[in-house]
């Protein structure tokens, strides 16, 4: 064999598919926090800059850090929007979000079985800076030193989130005054509306402090520019008619149950609340009940019952059994994890059962901690079992936001635009329920229930009320991380928003 063809050949097999290092653009803002490298990549070289790193809360007095990695627009990342997403658990991490949903990469494993980064060509940063935050303190690369620190609830998370944002507008200073939107899935349904309702109501303050002063209108420059928020599968209301006991329904509809099953379940659990830990909230009779569907329905993914699931233990905390996985929903019990067996590399992409499994390894790989500026000796976990305080509904919430889009004496900066969006085979937080509580805040329908195309294919179904204030669409296909099942229908549906354009 010639010299070069062996040359060749020994790369090829050495580093199948092609691995590499990433290195940031020489033209990137030389801060501490600009991630320089990232090692075992598929690509050399990114057409934007990433930063990240832990900023303290100031109010915590030093136990507590909030951890963000930034990723910044393809586009125009000087005026694009800045976008924070945020993953639910509660207490998960929102580096899922980056790494297998909507982030520019993935991870997947190589032919010869080690973990490496793809490009991921549906990455939500096309037209938007994107800011991955894993909140609350505590979570992902996050820090909360004491016992008490790590003791959260809504209320606190969206105060320290808040406390986040203004921090990392302070070291970023190219962000103040840009358009600020919200996103999340999941138990994000309560961090996101919590904490716009936070930054409306600083805003408000800001403002009346101005007028105290100076008996002027005060301008927007010292305000955060929230736009709105969009919110995917969001727990919003645990009440059984919602949230819930709506799983049930959509397991029923995708004909996991027989009807006998179900209409016991349906009697012998109105008005109950899986969620609490109250008696008085769930009777024997309920939980048996949930108990058997949980039989009958076999063992499934809960967050996409047609996919298929993991056979191999690893990181992951996803539930097979509709019941545990309602628990795990609100962390009242830990999460049961699937069979132990080998698994193959799929080559799935994004919707690989087994991609958890492969961000944990990546994650806690030391050169990758050192390189994204994480804690020393993390151990990235994608879940955590923080103390967190049970809240029942935000319900309130999007009332509060609707009065305010209805008052005219309201300033317009203070009117939020809201995407609700449902990925159409999640049972975790299903359609159903999620149409159920939107129907129970009686808006005003500004345009019919229509049908909204991607590539020319049915791409799910759209309606809105009080003339555009909330949309809710659904995501045909896709489980309960939309991004992850349909990448290409979530950023088309997540840029017409961001740009104020109704669905296709």
């Amino acid at each position: 064999m010639p010299l070069l063809s062996f040359i060749a050949f020994y790369v090829a097999v050495a580093h199948p598919g092609g691995h590499h290092t990433y290195t940031a653009d020489a033209q990137c803002t030389q801060s501490a926090d600009l991630i320089k490298t990232l090692p075992s990549t598929e690509f050399k070289s990114l057409p934007f800059c990433m930063y990240s790193k832990n900023l303290e809360i100031p109010s915590a007095q030093g136990d507590k850090s909030i951890f963000y990695w930034l990723v910044e627009s393809e586009s125009k990342k000087e005026t694009d929007p800045l976008v924070l997403w945020f993953n639910g658990g509660p207490s998960c991490s929102s580096l899922i979000g980056l790494f297998y949903e909507l982030g520019p990469f993935y991870p997947k494993l190589s032919d010869n079985e080690t973990v490496v980064l793809a490009r991921n060509n549906f990455g939500w940063n096309r037209n938007a800076n994107i800011l991955f935050v894993d909140s609350p303190a505590g979570v992902g690369f996050s820090e909360a030193k004491t016992q008490e620190s790590r003791k959260t609830g809504d209320d606190q998370t969206a105060k320290d989130a808040l406390e986040f944002l203004q921090q990392f507008l302070n070291e970023h200073p190219e962000y103040n005054g840009r358009p600020v939107w919200l996103a999340g899935e999941s138990y994000a349904g309560h961090y996101v509306p919590n904490l716009a309702a936070a930054i409306v109501n600083a805003n408000k303050e800001l403002g009346r402090r101005f007028l105290r002063r100076s008996k002027l209108v005060p301008t927007a420059t010292n305000n955060i520019n929230l736009k709105g928020f969009l919110v995917g599968n969001p727990a919003t209301d645990d009440s059984w008619e919602f949230d819930g006991g709506s799983k049930y329904t959509a397991l029923f509809n995708a004909n996991y149950l027989s009807a006998p099953t179900y209409l016991h379940l349906e009697k012998a659990c109105k008005g109950m609340n899986p969620f609490s830990r109250d008696s008085r909230d769930m009777s024997s009779e309920c939980s048996l009940a949930m108990g058997k569907a949980g039989q009958e329905s076999g063992n499934f993914n809960s967050y996409a019952i047609y996919a298929d699931t993991c056979t191999k233990r690893g990181s992951g905390k996803r539930s097979l059994d509709p019941k545990a996985a309602l628990s795990a929903q609100r962390g009242s019990t830990a999460a049961q994890s699937p069979p132990m067996h080998n698994h193959a590399n799929h080559a799935k992409g994004l919707a690989d059962p087994c991609i958890e499994d492969f961000a944990t390894e990546y994650l806690r790989r030391t050169d990758v901690v050192a390189a994204i500026h994480a804690p020393i000796n993390a151990q990235w976990e994608s879940c955590s079992s923080g103390a967190y305080a049970y809240t029942k509904s935000v319900l309130n919430k999007y009332r509060d936001f609707a009065k305010d889009d209805a008052d005219d004496t309201v300033a317009t900066a203070n009117k939020l635009r809201i995407l609700v969006y449902s990925g159409d085979v999640d049972s975790v937080v299903s359609t159903v329920g999620t149409r159920a509580w939107i129907d129970s805040l009686q808006l005003k329908e500004s345009a019919a229930w229509r049908p909204w195309v991607n590539d020319e294919q049915l791409a799910g179904f759209t309606q809105s009320y009080q003339d555009g204030f909330l949309t809710f669409a659904t995501v045909r296909e896709a489980g309960h991380e939309v991004p992850q099942y349909q990448p290409e229908r979530a950023l088309a549906m997540f840029e017409s928003f961001i740009s104020n354009q109704a669905l296709p």
